[in-house]
């Protein structure tokens, strides 16, 4: 016969299978939980990010710095605190643009800056400030780098024009000049008349006299030191009008468009008139320590600005013209 009643050995294995289900089902409960807790977290989180548009600049550049803040619905962003760029550094702070919403979660806010410091330079954290459950709280951005190139002489040099293609000449194009010509015949004609008939009366015009070149400049000279501008804090300007007055009497001793040239252009054209090689490097180094002064923001000592007024004088007295008398022989 066939025994039907239930074997008593295999109760535990039941009551173990049981006890397993109830355990995979009690973790994945846990796991569940967790990953709630975690995405209400995450809900929670605000992320403050900065970047640059680029890493590499010229002296004198400007750059956008792009600040995001990325947050939760419960959390309400107020401002930057600017206080950390503006006591850094190798570069200011040009212009900062209000909170730009690209997304509900997401503001951006575009902050330019300008540096004229050669160098590796680093941006500091930026502080941000917000509010969370009616508590003020900050978040902050990560530092960053940047690096600042001066400017190669080489990339001074200007590519040759190319020639502009004329079309053929027309006699329409000659019109205006020919009717010019005719007007100035007839202005020249009636000029010599009226000339003619007062050259008994006409008084002899005094001829105007002409300061040599070394004398404007050094008068110019004088009257800068008088003025005293990097005594009253006005450097660039004090610096900018003695290179001009250099430049000027460049111009006017040895006839070359020193006003309108760099100075790497300026010491090429007297090199080709045999300059003598110590007074050129004596002009390259006021001229180059004036440019930077000017355009880099440099701030140097007392003794520069007067070292650089005595190179233009000593510079001037050296090379002005010297007019030579013959002496003529008075015998009969």
């Amino acid at each position: 016969m066939t025994n039907n009643q239930p074997n008593h050995n295999d109760r535990p294995s039941l009551r173990l299978g049981c006890n397993i289900t109830r355990t995979k089902s009690e973790l994945k409960s846990f796991f569940l939980l967790l990953l709630c807790l975690f995405t209400l977290h995450l809900q929670a989180q605000i992320n403050a990010t900065a970047a640059l548009d680029s890493t590499q600049l010229l002296i004198g550049d400007k750059v956008q710095l792009r600040v995001q803040v990325k947050h939760s619905t419960d959390i309400q962003v107020n401002d930057l605190d600017l206080s950390a760029l503006e006591e850094a550094e190798g570069f200011e702070v040009n212009e900062v643009s209000p909170w730009d919403t690209l997304r509900a979660d997401l503001l951006q806010k575009n902050i330019t800056i300008q540096s004229f410091d050669s160098g590796y330079h680093f941006i500091p954290p930026i502080p941000i400030l917000y509010n969370r459950n009616g508590e003020s709280q900050k978040v902050t951005t990560r530092r960053l780098a940047f690096t600042v190139n001066t400017i190669a002489q080489d990339s001074l040099q200007l590519a040759p024009i190319k020639p502009i293609e004329e079309e053929p000449r027309k006699l329409e194009d000659y019109l205006w000049l020919i009717i010019g010509v005719l007007v100035l015949g007839i202005l020249i004609g009636v000029l010599r008349y009226f000339m003619k008939r007062k050259e008994g009366t006409t008084e002899a015009v005094v001829p105007e006299i002409k300061l040599p070149a070394h004398e404007i400049a050094l008068q110019q000279l004088a009257a800068l030191k008088a003025e005293k501008l990097w005594q009253k804090g006005e450097v660039k300007t004090y610096h900018s009008r003695l290179t001009r007055i250099v430049r000027e009497y460049l111009e006017n001793r040895y006839d070359i468009q020193a006003l309108e040239m760099t100075t790497h252009q300026i010491l090429e054209q007297l090199s080709k008139l045999d300059f003598d090689d110590s007074r050129r490097d004596r002009l390259q180094e006021m001229l180059q320590a004036a440019d930077l002064v000017k355009f880099a923001k440099a701030e140097p000592a007392q003794e520069f600005h007067e070292r650089m007024m005595e190179y233009a004088e000593q510079f001037v007295e050296e090379t002005k013209k010297v007019e030579v008398v013959e002496e003529q022989d008075g015998s009969l």
